[in-house]
């Protein structure tokens, strides 16, 4: 009797559909991140992570191949990152913009505290050159040093492709903005058991993977 081994899932390149993998990540730092990793039959992947208290936010796309029976090599280029920097200047709200990405954020809406007062930029001017520093003078009767009203919330016009919401960060007193692209990242990943976790995750800024198939 011959018999015939099948490899649920493993065998990417061949998959009917998209695999979805859902979970968390803890840095370092200890700071928490919300993950998520999708496999195309085609062998792409999308792989986003996001700080729920925090507002940072990155995403990536690349390619997913097969190193063992459960070990694969991921190969991703970043096409949009949301983080903050400490301000060299208290005066300014600074939003920094890769060229790569200004000529893409048709809005960027900084929001006060009181919820009333709102500011809206682009990360291009009005003869369509991208912005690479975007400099917002702070209004110190609505963003001031007080513990409950020192941030103001910025939105921009990218999704989360995980909540379907708009990007947004919330920037304390003290601390500007910065939206990046392009970074290259590789790093491996065991999948098993409908689970995926990272098995050599250098780089990843949001530390080791620990995900479920959803």
């Amino acid at each position: 009797m011959n018999r015939i081994l099948v490899l649920p899932f493993l065998l990417i390149g061949t998959l009917l559909h998209s695999q979805i993998y859902t979970g968390s990540s803890t840095n370092s730092s200890g700071k928490h991140y919300g993950c998520y990793f999708k496999i195309d039959p085609d062998s792409s992947i999308r792989f986003t992570t996001s700080g729920k208290d925090i507002g940072i936010y990155a995403d990536y796309t690349g390619t997913i191949r097969r190193v063992n029976d459960s070990v694969y090599h991921v190969t991703t280029t970043m096409r949009f990152c949301q983080s903050y920097f400490t301000s060299p200047n208290t005066d300014t709200l600074y939003i920094r913009i890769d060229s790569s990405i200004a000529l893409q954020l048709d809005e960027i809406e900084v929001n006060y505290a009181d919820g009333i007062h709102r500011k809206t930029f682009r990360g291009y001017d009005t003869l369509g050159r991208a912005i690479a520093l975007v400099r917002v003078p702070i209004d110190k009767k609505l963003y001031n040093r007080n513990a409950a009203t020192d941030s103001v919330k910025i939105i921009v016009n990218r999704m989360n492709p995980v909540t379907n919401d708009f990007l947004s960060i919330q920037v304390r007193y003290g601390f500007s903005v910065f939206y990046a692209a392009g970074e290259k990242l590789e790093f491996d990943v065991e999948i098993k058991d409908d689970k995926l976790r990272t098995v050599n995750q250098k780089g990843l800024v949001c530390g080791q993977l620990k995900m479920k198939k959803k």
